[in-house]
Formats: C-alpha cells, sequence, structure tokens
C-alpha cells in the first residue's frame, strides 16, 4: 500500500497525524480529540504541512514505481 511506503518517510509527527487522520477516517474532530490539539490547529497542519508532505512523496513513490 502506498501509505505504507510513504509514513516512514514523513517527519514523526506528520506521521502521528497522518496515522491518526486514518485511524479515525478522515474525522478531524476525532483526531484532534486523540491528539489533544485545537481543531483548526490541526486542520491548519494537516493543510500546510502534512497532506502537501503526503502528496509529494506519493508522486516519488509512483515516479519510483513506474518511471
Amino acid at each position: 500500500m502506498l501509505f505504507e511506503a510513504i509514513l516512514p518517510r514523513l517527519k514523526e509527527g506528520d506521521a502521528q497525524r497522518l496515522r491518526a487522520y486514518l485511524e479515525a477516517g478522515g474525522d478531524r474532530k476525532a483526531v484532534a480529540e486523540k491528539l489533544e490539539l485545537p481543531r483548526q490547529k490541526l486542520s491548519r497542519q494537516l493543510r500546510q504541512t502534512v497532506f502537501p508532505a503526503v502528496r509529494r512523496l506519493a508522486e516519488e513513490e509512483v515516479l519510483n514505481c513506474c518511471g
């Protein structure tokens, strides 16, 4: 699975947020509660750091895989 290849390459905090996001099925409120963060702060972190890093790494994985 693509996420298994990406998670170890993320910064620890980003990986933790992404893992929690996936486990919660995308429910940001549940993720914020689990990580004990304000929901707005979590949303900003996801939007500004986590998702762009995942996108970049996913593109790299696809290019490395399928050339």
